[in-house]
């Protein structure tokens, strides 16, 4: 069964087109019918000037039309998504009806460059479009995803060629770019980093229970750069510490634009980097940031590497005692990827174990299925609730339920959202949030 796009929890609020959530849920049982299909990502030059210029209503009006024409334009022969921002999808499900990819995405391009028009002004928008194919390009959903990415880019990158289908020496040059200090000192300053939220859910109501705050970068050439291409560089360069802050801040505001404006109140976790720790002011920001916005400690959670506390044991103990003070829940985070001392982890006051993804994608073998038992047992024993992270099947949340896994996180339940769709989701009942999750549990996704 394909979700349910009626469902507001699959729908874009602003287009009434499927939303990111529902794009990946529906690609992905796609190819699990086998069938030939191919996917186009579409995304837009100038649309940040457009929206600054004339205003965010203008914007709103611009992607509005911008949605019914990709409709209109792909007829029956494509399901139509937005991603976020000028950002849409296409899922073509019958090759047979088009005279080859590239063409139909120049005609695609063609049409929609001469067609978007608002209050009456032409508006010179031109769009780029990266193509992935299955079975030809790609075998799963992230491939697929990843590789019409890829091909993304290069259209982006490219002064004369808006349309491109993936190759495969693409993504080794994706991965090949390598940011250097001043473009992220630049990229900070322009405010290109965003956030996106990952939700999670407990066992076993399923009911939502908090959102992990995930950084992005909006490159004005690039398009979306991966944060495991910019992330090392900003720890190398020790911009990491102000990024850092940054996400904080940002994260806070949001939550207080949902709790003010939306009358929703919701934890969200957010990363902190060793350098951040070893800020003597740390704490401090933190407690202002917190005053400043009225969000109680309680709706903050900070998850914390092993690395970061096992470095000066002294020191991350009497910071995690001052946060915990002020409300702020405090995660272990990746736990057993790293170096671990269980002696150390006794003389912390942890709220949370994240399990990591490594260990949730082997716990359908006999060892794997044992090492989280005990990962498990050891957060319970330490009084800590247990989250695994990157649930993406049945078998594995079955196997998570099994041993007592508290809360989980993952492709299975819902792939990052921005803030908009984020509040959809916390305004939908608890029983459809559950709903969806049966419903994905029954398709084997």
């Amino acid at each position: 069964m394909l979700p349910s796009f009626e469902n507001p929890l699959w729908k874009d609020a602003l287009t009434g087109l499927p939303n990111r959530q529902a794009f990946h849920q529906l690609l992905e049982q796609l190819l699990q019918q086998r069938q030939s299909l191919a996917l186009l990502l579409i995304d837009f030059d100038n649309f940040k000037w457009i929206n600054e210029s004339r205003g965010y209503g203008f914007g709103d009006q611009l992607l509005r039309q911008i949605a019914r024409e990709l409709e209109r334009l792909a007829s029956l022969r494509a399901s139509v998504c937005r991603l976020g921002g000028d950002e849409f999808a296409l899922i073509l499900t019958d090759l047979s009806q088009v005279d080859g990819l590239l063409n139909f995405a120049a005609q695609l391009k063609s049409d929609l460059d001469s067609s978007l028009v608002v209050d009456g002004v032409w508006l010179d928008l031109k769009c780029k479009v990266g193509i992935a194919s299955y079975p030809g390009d790609a075998t799963t959903p992230d491939a697929m995803f990843n590789n019409a990415f890829a091909a993304l880019q290069v259209a982006q990158n490219s002064d004369g060629t808006p349309v491109v289908q993936y190759q495969p020496q693409m993504q080794a040059q994706t991965l090949e770019y390598r940011p250097d200090y001043n473009e992220l000192k630049l990229a900070l300053k322009n405010h290109e980093f965003f956030l996106v939220y990952q939700p999670k859910f407990s066992f076993p109501s399923m009911q939502l229970q908090g959102l992990e705050a995930l950084l992005r970068w909006r490159h004005p050439l690039r398009g979306i750069v991966s944060p495991l291409v910019f992330i090392p560089v900003a720890e190398q360069t020790g911009l990491i510490a102000a990024i850092g802050d940054w996400v904080l801040k940002a994260a806070i505001a949001q939550m207080e634009s949902w709790q003010r404006e939306d009358g929703v109140d919701i934890s969200v976790a957010v990363n902190v980097s060793p350098l951040q720790l070893k800020d003597d002011g740390f704490v401090a920001r933190i407690k202002a940031l917190l005053n400043l916005s009225g969000i109680a400690g309680k709706f903050l959670q900070l998850e914390l590497t092993e690395s970061s506390l096992i470095e000066d044991p002294r020191r991350a103990h009497a910071i995690i005692a001052e946060l915990r003070s002020a409300g702020v829940q405090i995660a272990l985070d990746d736990f057993g990827t790293g170096y671990s001392s269980l002696a150390a982890l006794q003389t912390y006051q942890l709220d949370y174990l994240k399990m990591d993804k490594s260990f949730v994608q082997k716990i359908q073998t006999r060892q794997g299925r044992s090492v989280s038992h005990a990962i498990i047992q050891l957060g319970h024993a330490l009084e800590m609730q247990v989250i695994a992270e990157g649930v993406e099947n049945a078998e594995q949340e079955a196997a998570l339920r099994a041993l007592a896994c508290d809360q989980v996180q993952g492709f299975l339940y819902s792939h990052p959202l921005p803030a908009d769709q984020c509040l959809a989701l916390m305004k939908q009942p608890g029983l459809q949030v559950l709903q969806a999750a049966e419903e994905l549990s029954v398709t084997g996704n």
